[in-house]
């Protein structure tokens, strides 16, 4: 066994090595082709380079200890080529070349006077023919916008590469929508194809969720209240539709990315870092769930197939649907299973149900929010602001549990309360279609099958008999106010050598030990599914006013009778379709749109934070970067590929503007230059590349406070 788990440990240390690895060649590439871009253009001018460096090699002195400044470094020619300590950059020093103001500018100014002799005999003073400051304007302006061309051409390239080799992404395929969100309201339903969003271009299946959808409309509420509708094309079993649907933000702060609430598809392969939650009742299957298994049936019945991607698999719309049908009952799934040897096998797994876990408190029913365009609610007559007092002749109950409680149901009979009315009144609804279970993902509950997105009060409407909630005292009427996760026992998990706290750390990482606050931070129903997944041995502080009385409550999760969950700890997947170029020619144009949208998503993106349209939070340093770096490479070299296209676009970018110290500062000088038949005044340059070098020092320092908070924060 220790040898097993030591070579399972060795195996991941190695994978981790290799991203690592793979990160830092990709980083330092791209900032190599940028230095790379001077360097040619230098040469091909006639400009004697110094220096070829990827990092600064600047001295660096800890108390008595003197870092070197730079790990590795040679002599070729003319020129020495190296890595620097500090991987924030690069440069190419050239003769009479001083980009910042460190008191060096006099001294190389200097070093480029030569002595000449005239015609005449007399001694002359000019400058060094291969020095930067003798060269032309024009070919100043190649030398330094040379950097910028390099990087956009070899994004393309980059790109192109990817393509040709196929690039994974997420489709549009809609998995889900979040409940009263717009996408919701406006009747999109699991397994719609997203097929054009606004009314320009032709219909693709090919659209990406991140690039084409994510992004299209976030940009749609920069600057706006009320941002504009967008017309979206969608396949729907076969037939193309348009619907117009308005992006919203949730809550006040202009500032706040907008959305529509689609969430992506996953697929019904196992996910291969964690194919099981932990203490879930996956983890009870027999013979056992493992990554990389791929579910084809359903207790038997073959699951449809027909959209299934080039890898073979399978969106896992029916089969989640299926689960949340059969929630209260054990089901069989069938999974292809590849061996070591690349055999291929079905095995039929039972997967237990589970077992829904509560705190033993029902909240408070609340007003509808949001109804369905032409849903079975509107067609009954009901409105925003009503609230549920009765489904089926039955008081609603916990209002999480009631969409779940009338599933097979085709009429359901329901008691109403309206604003204005005085005594309820009785509605019956037709139910359809199938109910969306990820409650965490929405501040909403719906219930699709009717078509009515509810708020969840905070608010205590009953406590179970026997529970934690009634032993400590909790009320009707209770208002709940703070929620907090801690461990109630320090021993280890039996079964494990971990206690309820190292497991907590292991699954929730940075958000466990957070205070959140009810209808601020957490609705009722994301704070359902902590519960729900939340190790052994941890328990729940809530903080409880009444009236103008507060307490704390620490409540133990137990099973709620007859309420199960849906999704039983299965972890699935994304679903993905590879995109490959047929040629060479279509990888070029597939390379030169990547790289197109991703200049534009750049600057778009930049403008908006200089008018204030979008957080300065948004920004992130260098550990972000390695982290995204990082995420895309576990999806392989295609995918890292893409990312460094988008890292060339924002190096492009952002040295392209006119800022002192950036090469779209010198290139602002020198069109001065060009212009006025003059050199700016050095003073004014001095100045000028002062400041800007203490604001770019300053932005550093802002974007790596935005990493280390990222790390820590909520």
């Amino acid at each position: 066994m220790d040898t097993i788990l030591m070579g399972s440990a060795l195996g991941d240390s190695a994978a981790l090595l290799l991203r690592i690895a793979q990160i830092a060649l990709g980083l330092g590439f791209v900032i190599f082709v940028h230095e790379l871009g001077h360097f040619l253009a230098a040469k091909i001018c006639g400009v004697k380079c110094e220096k070829f460096y990827v990092g600064f090699d600047v001295p660096i002195k800890i108390g008595p200890v003197q870092l070197p400044s730079k790990l590795i470094h040679f002599q070729w020619g003319e020129t020495e080529y190296g890595v620097g300590l500090i991987p924030l950059g690069g440069y190419v020093k050239m003769l009479g070349q001083e980009d910042y103001p460190t008191g060096n500018a006099d001294e190389e100014a200097e070093r480029i006077k030569v002595e000449t002799e005239g015609e005449d005999g007399e001694t002359r003073i000019a400058l060094d023919p291969r020095s930067y400051a003798a060269k032309s304007v024009p070919q100043r302006m190649l030398i330094i916008s040379a950097g910028v061309i390099m990087n956009v051409i070899f994004a393309v390239l980059m790109a192109a590469v990817a393509y040709k080799l196929g690039v994974k992404y997420s489709t549009c395929l809609v998995g889900g929508t979040a409940a009263g969100d717009p996408a919701w309201v406006a009747g999109i339903e699991p397994g719609d194809l997203i097929t054009r969003i606004g009314d320009e271009g032709e219909e693709s299946e090919y659209l990406r969720f991140m690039y084409d959808l994510k992004i299209k409309v976030i940009a749609e509420g920069f600057g706006k209240e009320s941002p504009t509708p967008v017309e979206f094309t969608l396949k729907r079993r076969g037939q193309s539709q348009k619907v117009l649907i308005a992006p919203n933000r949730r809550g006040p702060d202009r500032k706040a990315l907008v959305t529509i609430g689609i969430f992506a598809t996953r697929s019904t392969t196992i996910e291969s870092e964690m194919a099981t939650a932990p203490f879930s009742a996956a983890e009870k299957t027999k013979p056992g769930i493992k990554p990389g298994d791929r579910v084809i049936k359903f207790n038997g019945k073959a699951l449809d197939d027909s959209l299934a991607n080039k890898l073979g698999e399978i969106p896992s719309i029916e089969l989640q649907a299926l689960l949340t049908r059969n929630a209260n009952k054990d089901v069989t799934l069938t999974v292809l299973r590849t061996s070591d040897t690349g055999k291929t096998t079905e095995v039929d797994l039972v997967v237990p149900r589970e077992a829904r876990m509560w705190l033993g408190i029902t909240p408070t029913f609340g007003p509808i929010v949001a109804i369905r365009d032409e849903s079975p609610a509107a067609a009954a007559g009901l409105r925003a602001g009503d609230i549920i007092l009765t489904a089926q002749g039955e008081p609603a109950g916990d209002p999480l549990t009631l969409p779940l409680r009338t599933i097979g149901d085709e009429q359901i009979e329901l008691t109403v309360r309206r604003k204005g009315v005085t005594e309820p009144f009785a509605v019956t609804v037709a139910a359809t279609g199938n109910e969306q279970r990820d409650l965490g993902l929405s501040e909403l509950i719906g219930w699709d099958r009717i078509g009515v997105a509810y708020k969840v009060e905070p608010v205590v409407s009953a406590v179970a008999a026997g529970s934690d909630a009634e032993k400590q005292g909790v009320q009707v009427g209770d208002e709940l106010l703070r929620f907090e996760l801690e461990p109630r026992s320090e021993k280890p998990i039996a079964g494990t050598d971990k206690t309820p706290h190292e497991w907590a750390i292991e699954l929730f990482g940075k958000t466990y030990g957070k205070t959140r606050e009810f209808d601020k931070d957490l609705s009722w129903g994301s704070m359902s599914e902590w519960v729900q997944v939340i190790p052994p041995g941890m328990q729940v502080r809530l903080k409880v006013k009444r009236g103008k009385k507060e307490e704390d409550v620490k409540l133990l999760p137990v099973i709620q009778p007859d309420s199960f969950a849906t999704n039983r700890g299965i972890v699935f997947s994304s679903f993905d379709r590879v995109r490959t170029a047929e040629s060479v020619g279509d990888a070029f144009s597939l390379g030169a749109r990547e790289t197109k949208e991703r200049l534009a998503e750049v600057w778009m993106i930049l403008t908006h934070l200089l008018r204030g349209n979008i957080s300065t939070k948004n920004l992130g340093g260098p550990i972000r970067i390695a982290a995204a770096a990082n995420q895309e490479t576990k999806q392989g070299l295609p995918r890292l590929l893409i990312f460094l296209t988008m890292l060339s676009a924002n190096l492009a970018i952002l040295n392209a503007l006119p800022f002192p110290v950036l090469d779209g500062g010198h290139f602002t000088f020198l069109l001065w230059e060009g212009i006025a038949r003059r050199p700016v005044p050095e003073r004014l340059q001095m100045a000028a590349s002062m400041v800007g070098l203490i604001a770019l020092l300053l932005l550093m320092a802002y974007v790596f406070f935005n990493d280390i908070t990222s790390l820590w924060g909520s």
